[in-house]
């Protein structure tokens, strides 16, 4: 598959809870992040091209929030069943309409909570 991202996703230093933002049910796991999309990781998988809402979770306040809530649109799904411990799905989503001070904490997050992968 051709890369069409123009930013180098991040991976968190530890993976943050990201909910279901009508419901407030755990949808999954950050898996990596940038200002333009995610990588979820999920015990089951989400619907292609769909827009759902989501509340991340942030790893502390000190950001001025304590969750940041997205939509995106789930561009990928597939299962993952290399671990050792359990098979589970990945999806890549793409931020929509994210607002200016919501890209903002996104950026701070990355810059203070992630690593390069490579």
């Amino acid at each position: 598959m051709q890369e069409r991202r123009k930013q180098l996703r991040k991976h968190p230093v530890d993976y943050l809870n990201v909910f279901d933002g009508k419901t407030h049910q755990l949808s999954g796991s950050l898996m990596d992040l940038s200002t333009e999309g995610m990588m979820l990781a999920s015990g089951t998988p989400f619907l292609l091209n769909t827009t759902y809402r989501f509340k991340m979770a942030l790893p502390d306040a000190s950001l001025g929030k304590r969750h940041v809530t997205v939509d995106a649109e789930s561009l990928w799904c597939c299962l993952d069943n290399d671990s050792d411990f359990y098979d589970y799905y990945t999806t890549g989503f793409k931020f929509h309409n994210i607002s200016p001070r919501n890209a903002e904490v996104i950026d701070r997050v990355i810059h203070s909570y992630a690593f390069d992968p490579g």
